[in-house]
């Protein structure tokens, strides 16, 4: 599996792009490959992850092989450690970094602010971790 742990903040600031998303138009949601729905339902995932937080430093996402791009995403405690995870599909992993561009790139560094509580330089590095998830490039031969 795929996957990458965030500190509790990072995934905090990660939470605050999501919920962003939800403010973009249908338009701008298909530009990069999504819907309101997709984005919902990170946005819920994200929200039942964000409340088993309360005692933890860090958070798990992974990327399931057996989950379907239509299947909305698991929510769980790893078993041995208790660190919150988050169970995706390949679509959504790569579907969060893409909104998560999108929202930094479409707002200036003031209003980003403004809307999330975070900076713009740690949005960013926060949306960078989530390059982990991306589906791996093949090398042509």
């Amino acid at each position: 599996m795929t996957g990458v742990t965030l500190r509790s903040d990072e995934f905090r600031a990660l939470f605050q792009i999501i919920h962003q998303g939800l403010e973009l138009s249908d338009a701008q949601l298909l530009n990069i490959g999504t819907s309101s729905a997709e984005v919902a339902s990170l946005a819920t995932s994200a929200g039942e992850v964000r409340r088993l937080m309360s005692d933890v430093s860090q958070v798990r996402i992974e990327v399931a092989a057996d989950l379907e791009s239509a299947d909305s995403p698991a929510v769980g405690r790893e078993d041995v450690t208790g660190t919150p995870t988050m169970w995706v599909s390949e679509a959504t992993g790569n579907l969060w970094g893409r909104l998560a561009e999108y929202v930094i790139q479409a707002s200036s560094p003031r209003e980003l602010f403004l809307r999330t509580g975070y900076e713009h330089v740690d949005l960013g590095r926060a949306a960078a971790r989530l390059a982990d998830l991306a589906s791996p490039m093949t090398p042509e031969e």
